[in-house]
């Protein structure tokens, strides 16, 4: 029995992006990068390529800046497939690829954030979460959370944070924690 590559990740419904489950054979498969997306579209948490540009989110130098709405919450879909191992945790256990995201918060306000990771269905990644206030200063980590496991949501929470950008680091726990996931600002 055999199953290819392209095969395996049509049979989970995705396009980009990586994939996990049981194999046409039976046994358990990670196929690491499903196909890229088109130019102009990038991968999200589901596996499909959506309109909004490739993911260059890969080093301090080019953060993706997270949307605020009026209520003060925000999202992004990201994958660190293809990404590399630019920055480690003070706290927090992080030697994988990883991506990074910023939010601001606004002028005479602070904020209490609550940042989820979710990752993508039936991703065996481990991930840990990094906020800092400087993007490439380790010394300006705020806090981390490396509580769960291969697949489990990680979050983590930031009391009464002063006006001012803030810099969110999806760190794969190894380098083979790779995978498409949903972040999440409240």
């Amino acid at each position: 029995c055999l199953e290819s590559d392209a095969a395996f990740c049509a049979r989970m419904t995705r396009q980009c992006g990586s994939a996990s489950g049981t194999d046409a054979c039976g046994g358990q498969r990670t196929v690491i990068e499903c196909g890229p997306c088109a130019a102009g579209q990038s991968c999200n948490a589901a596996g499909a390529c959506i309109p909004g540009g490739t993911q260059n989110n890969d080093t301090c130098a080019d953060p993706t800046p997270l949307v605020i709405d009026a209520a003060g919450n925000g999202a992004a879909s990201g994958d660190t497939t293809g990404a590399v191992d630019d920055y480690q945790s003070g706290a927090c256990y992080g030697n994988g690829p990883d991506r990074v995201y910023t939010f601001t918060v606004p002028q005479g306000q602070t904020k209490d954030a609550t940042i989820t990771l979710t990752p993508a269905a039936e991703s065996v990644a481990d991930f840990s979460l990094v906020l800092r206030s400087t993007c490439a200063d380790g010394a300006s980590e705020l806090t981390c959370s490396d509580s769960g496991f291969s697949g489990d949501v990680e979050t983590l929470v930031a009391r009464n944070l002063a006006a001012g950008a803030y810099f969110i680091i999806v760190d794969g726990w190894d380098s083979g924690d790779v995978s498409a996931f949903d972040l999440a600002l409240a």
